[in-house]
């Protein structure tokens, strides 16, 4: 297949004040301020950006992530796309964050993982909930919120099954099970929190893990991880997979679902299946708390403002009595604090309510 559409190339990635803009724009356009998309395109391209930055430029502690800065940080992830370029291809031989083997699955159309697009037996339509025709640029960002934000239900084909003996997809009678939602959202919706900057390279600097700050998060024991586009898992259940579900990496980018696009819609299957934060595994963005018998964790709420969480949200800082606590502010805030400009909290999701069939979604930022 030819390989076409380069994300670091072509314009995808929605700025605020700017419009689409490509992977090289980010990291070659200090002045860019912040993204645009919605709450969960937000958080996703926030992840891959993480995820890209921590393979190029990791630095080893945080007198090193000083000594980088934004500026260096930029300069390496720079060479480093231009290293992997023949990776990011949305088509060819190799496909960004695709499965070809994936190509024997029911090709559902794109209507299908859009959270805000009503499939199915619904009997009143606004405008906005009319599916419409996607661009290739539309396709990638799909592509990328469904990594982690896929939304429960049966809209799966799982009949297709890439690791040999494998029975996460399947019932004992042979059929295909429903889908779990993603890592990102579980089952009412989790809340993600970032700290920014006055710019959006700044704010991937601050996000940026060390290797000390990684090495002490023993929630992931294989530590960063290998970044999928170099090395893809080819099943579910396979060594590649199985490393993924214990690193970092595997959380910034889950692949719980694996998919094909196409011209008309995408092969569409469960994917790599994460534990959950009730088994100790969560991402770095969540807020969580293991003071009781079982964990916890803040929800997205369209009917509490994540400002209101606030104090809650950054309890670490001080002697508050919340027990919540949010690895990727903590470590994003230590660094911030020997900086002298203005940081920001912001928090995002998307806010689920499941029935016996599908999950329902409302996004809140």
């Amino acid at each position: 297949m030819e390989n076409r559409f380069n994300l670091i190339d072509e314009a995808w990635l929605p700025v605020a004040d700017v419009g689409r803009v490509s992977l090289r724009d980010i990291f070659t356009h200090p002045e860019y301020r912040a993204l645009g998309g919605n709450p969960v395109q937000k958080i996703a391209i926030l992840k891959l950006l993480q995820a890209i930055a921590q393979v190029a430029a990791t630095p080893e502690d945080e007198a090193q992530w000083q000594q980088l800065g934004w500026q260096k940080m930029a300069a390496q992830v720079c060479d480093y796309l231009e290293q992997w370029h023949d990776r990011f291809y949305l088509y060819g031989s190799h496909p960004f964050l695709q499965i070809p083997a994936i190509a024997n699955a029911a090709l559902k159309p794109f209507s299908v993982v859009l959270p805000d697009v009503a499939t199915g037996n619904t009997t009143v339509l606004t405008q906005s909930q009319s599916e419409r025709t996607l661009d290739d640029a539309d396709k990638a960002l799909l592509l990328l919120v469904q990594m982690g934000f896929a939304l429960a239900g049966k809209k799966t084909d799982n009949s297709v099954i890439l690791s040999e003996g494998y029975k996460g997809k399947t019932k004992e009678n042979g059929k295909g099970v429903s889908s779990k939602p993603g890592p990102a959202v579980a089952h009412m919706g989790l809340l993600h929190n970032f700290c920014f900057g006055l710019s959006l390279l700044k704010t991937v600097w601050l996000n940026l893990f060390t290797q000390v700050e990684i090495a002490g998060l023993t929630i992931y024991p294989n530590g960063l991880g290998t970044a999928p586009w170099q090395q893809m898992p080819q099943g579910e259940d396979c060594a590649i997979a199985k490393q993924m579900k214990g690193s970092l990496m595997g959380r910034l980018i889950p692949l719980c679902r694996f998919c094909l696009l196409t011209d008309k819609g995408l092969h569409y299957s469960d994917g790599i299946n994460h534990a959950s934060y009730k088994e100790g595994m969560f991402d770095p963005s969540i807020a969580i708390d293991f003071s009781g018998k079982e964990a916890k964790v803040r929800w997205a709420n369209p009917e509490r403002r994540p400002w209101r969480e606030l104090t809650g949200l950054l309890s670490f800082i001080g002697q508050q009595k919340s027990r919540f606590d949010c690895i990727q502010l903590q470590l994003a805030i230590s660094k911030a604090m020997c900086q002298t400009e203005i940081i920001a909290i912001w928090s995002g999701g998307l806010q689920v309510s499941s029935n016996a069939v599908t999950d329902h979604a409302k996004l809140i930022h």
